[in-house]
């Protein structure tokens, strides 16, 4: 589950700074697909005829 494990005082640190990490990744992660994915709508939506546009929505 966890990236990297630290031994010693920073223990529950590291666990809770690399959950944290794992969550930022995640959520760009995330957002990323978002942009990409309306990204890849808006180029089809424009390429494609008025018919087929009538037909989608």
């Amino acid at each position: 589950m966890y990236m990297y494990v630290c031994y010693g005082a920073g223990y529950p640190y590291s666990i809770a700074t690399s959950m944290y990490t794992l969550l930022e990744v995640y959520r760009a992660v995330a957002a990323a697909q978002r942009l990409t994915h309306n990204a890849a709508v808006v180029i089809f939506t424009a390429s494609c005829p008025k018919e087929t546009k009538k037909q989608m929505y």
